[in-house]
């Protein structure tokens, strides 16, 4: 298999990874980086792919970043930043990650449990004694089932939800689904649930005593040196979304 039909076939993949939370392409702070030779099919074929993808589906900016194990290969831009201005994407334009914000919530709860603060499988009123949803089955909900989505909850809280522009806070949220049924038994089935993981994230705020956002900054963003990634607005990210 050539080195083109390689990376190609992992980037099938890696290039969802792509995006992160309030994401900055690359932390070499470059608009662009141009690959090297070895790459240039490789990303003649990725701009391809991209060009095509925009116009289809109507998207305004696209920004890539390529990476080799350590090394960036190839960081680019596409598109309009701010199309009102005219101003151009580039490989620090920043973007929403959207439910890959998931995975770093769960980073933090499980550094407490490494640290053995916490215990996956205990009942969630263990943490929060309010969090009481009517539960009819002879099952407690934990986090384990609540950060795999196997908890019974509602998909969306009925505060703060996917369609929400309020932007009430976590805790608001979580009170709007203490009250809500379980749409199944804890455990018997998958179903993707952005109101488990909004408790989960509750726990973390409510066992820290400080908001969600500046703890998961501390405790997972800041120590993998993502510096310009946020679950809130920063100066870099409002210059750059």
């Amino acid at each position: 298999m050539s080195m083109t039909n390689r990376f190609l076939r992992r980037i099938r993949w890696i290039c969802v990874l792509c995006l992160f939370v309030f994401f900055n392409a690359c932390t070499k702070q470059a608009d662009r980086i141009d690959p090297p030779r070895a790459y240039t099919e490789v990303v003649e074929k990725l701009r391809a792919c991209i060009e095509y993808q925009m116009e289809d589906k109507g998207l305004p900016s696209f920004s890539m970043v390529l990476v080799d194990d350590q090394d960036i290969i190839w960081a680019e831009g596409f598109g309009l930043e701010d199309p009102e201005t005219g101003k151009s994407a580039t490989a620090q334009t920043v973007y929403r990650i959207g439910s890959v914000s998931k995975l770093f919530t769960d980073i933090a709860i499980m550094q407490l449990v490494e640290r053995g603060e916490i215990d996956l499988d205990t009942l969630i009123t263990t943490y929060l004694p309010d969090f009481q949803p009517r539960n009819p089955y002879n099952r407690p909900i934990t986090l384990r089932q609540l950060m795999s989505h196997r908890s019974g909850l509602l998909r969306e809280p009925l505060v703060g939800n996917y369609f929400d522009d309020t932007e009430p806070s976590l805790a608001q949220t979580v009170e709007s689904i203490a009250n809500s049924e379980l749409v199944y038994e804890p455990e018997t089935k998958i179903k993707y649930s952005n109101a488990g993981i909004a408790v989960v994230g509750y726990t973390l705020e409510y066992l820290k005593d400080r908001p969600f956002a500046s703890y998961l900054k501390e405790a997972v963003l800041n120590p993998m040196g993502l510096k310009n990634s946020a679950f809130e607005p920063t100066p870099f990210v409002e210059r750059n979304l």
